[in-house]
């Protein structure tokens, strides 16, 4: 959550801001990082303002894209025995609109790519004879063909982004 209060009804052992200032100490060390965050939406007690935290920190530049999970109960856990639940509708409303602003800063981290030059492990061939990789910033990557396969690491020099990967050219 991007809510103090939420993180300590979830029993987390920090604050949104410690969170932050670690993420932009990463960032800082390391420029072209690439940070994803787990975030849960409907956590028992949560409000409006409280979602919109979260929202703010979505959006805030330091995170690149989000795995957006929906809140359910777990049996035997403290937040099952909480009263004040989120109405299922509502966490539906919030899940989409998180996960529309993941699928955006998604995309901009993706753009910030362009010019890079990334070095990508070949890992996968799909239905369509293409091969993908990972970057070393964690980043999918369609590897040209005529490449090995297998899993060689190639310097690429990003060039485009697709919807959901990235391409470029070997450079070595």
């Amino acid at each position: 959550s991007g809510s103090s209060q939420v993180l300590r009804e979830m029993r987390r052992p920090y604050t949104q801001k410690m969170y932050l200032e670690k993420v932009r100490a990463i960032k800082d060390a390391v420029p072209n990082t690439i940070i994803g965050a787990d975030i849960i939406v409907g956590f028992p007690g949560e409000t409006d303002e409280d979602f919109q935290r979260s929202c703010r920190v979505a959006e805030s530049g330091l995170i690149d894209y989000l795995h957006v999970f929906s809140y359910s109960d777990r049996e035997a856990t403290h937040s099952s025995s909480l009263s004040n639940k989120v109405d299922p509708r509502e966490i539906r409303i919030r899940s989409a609109h998180l996960t529309r602003i993941s699928n955006k800063i998604r995309i901009a981290s993706y753009q910030r790519q362009i010019g890079a030059t990334l070095e990508v492990i070949s890992e996968q061939k799909n239905s369509n004879g293409l091969h993908f990789g990972v970057s070393d910033n964690y980043l999918k990557v369609r590897i040209p063909k005529g490449t090995e396969g297998g899993r060689g690491i190639v310097k690429m020099r990003i060039t485009a982004v697709s919807d959901n990967h990235l391409e470029g050219d070997i450079i070595s």
